[in-house]
């Protein structure tokens, strides 16, 4: 569909648009010597999820780039679809879901 085929391109070329925050009251607050820990995969998405509950997204997270796109490779799918989500380039109405479920 429309969302697939914008995931497989350089989605963190894309600007940021004006996306609405979701709220998470619950999610966690890594201590920084803990992320360090994280993989590259797991930081980005760390961190795009906590740009999306803040609604601000940094520069430097707007433009990193994120690794293929393998369907076996969960982190990389999730970080590539929560990065659509803060571009707002695609009416496609199930994006939220996907970004919240």
């Amino acid at each position: 569909g429309p969302i697939g085929k914008l995931l497989v391109d350089d989605v963190w070329t894309l600007p940021v648009g004006e996306f609405e925050p979701i709220p998470v009251p619950d999610f966690p607050e890594l201590p920084p010597e803990v992320e360090r820990e994280l993989s590259n995969d797991a930081r980005y998405l760390y961190r795009i999820c906590l740009a999306i509950i803040s609604g601000n997204v940094p520069d430097t997270l707007a433009s990193a780039k994120i690794g293929k796109m393998v369907q076996s490779r969960w982190l990389t799918l999730a970080s590539r679809v929560c990065r659509l989500y803060v571009s707002c380039t695609c009416d496609d109405a199930n994006l939220p879901t996907f970004v919240t479920t």
